[in-house]
């Protein structure tokens, strides 16, 4: 896991392998001063943390078999919550847990789910959306935190195989009073 400004300066490696392998997603809580990652695939899945500057890797959170194949995660600080999905086939599923990993919990499942490559969350507005599938079967979905009200906003042909997704917080907002 690798840090860079946004200028290209400052270029450092946070941590390295062994203490990461095959990573997947990552999410920031600069508040709470960690970051969190998804890594592996079948039973090697896990999801982690440390602090923003690399040290304090903790023991995983949640370990194979409460996550497996996981594509993406998101924390919700507020809330004090973790989200990540998994893409495995009839078991894709987007999660939640604790931050520090404990009551991991299924949000959605097969079939509202399908092949998830990754979850953001829109914390104003008390909404996830992820984006999933590939070839014809490609959509951008958003449902409560909770799981309710699934609905597709944009489906293929217009998506084609998504593999990240990023929320535009200031379109988010909602659009002034006019008066």
């Amino acid at each position: 896991i690798l840090r860079v400004g946004l200028t290209g300066l400052g270029f450092q490696p946070l941590i390295e392998w062994p203490a990461v392998s095959d990573p997947k997603a990552i999410a920031v809580d600069p508040n709470g001063g960690k970051f969190y990652w998804a890594q592996g695939v079948g039973n090697s899945s896990r999801i982690l943390r440390a602090n923003l500057d690399g040290t304090g890797v903790e023991p995983p959170l949640v370990a194979w078999p409460q996550v497996s194949d996981p594509t993406g995660i998101a924390v919700n600080p507020a809330d004090g919550k973790l989200y990540w999905c998994q893409s495995t086939g009839n078991n894709s599923r987007i999660l939640t847990a604790n931050l520090d990993g404990s009551s991991p919990a299924t949000v959605l499942s097969w079939p509202q789910v399908l092949d998830p490559k990754s979850v953001s969350l829109d914390l104003l507005n008390l909404k996830m959306y992820w984006a999933e599938g590939a070839n014809t079967s490609t959509r951008l979905v958003r449902a409560g935190l909770g799981g309710s009200g699934v609905e597709t906003i944009v489906a293929w042909p217009q998506l084609d195989d998504p593999v990240g997704l990023a929320l535009d917080r200031e379109f988010l907002a909602p659009p002034p009073a006019v008066v």
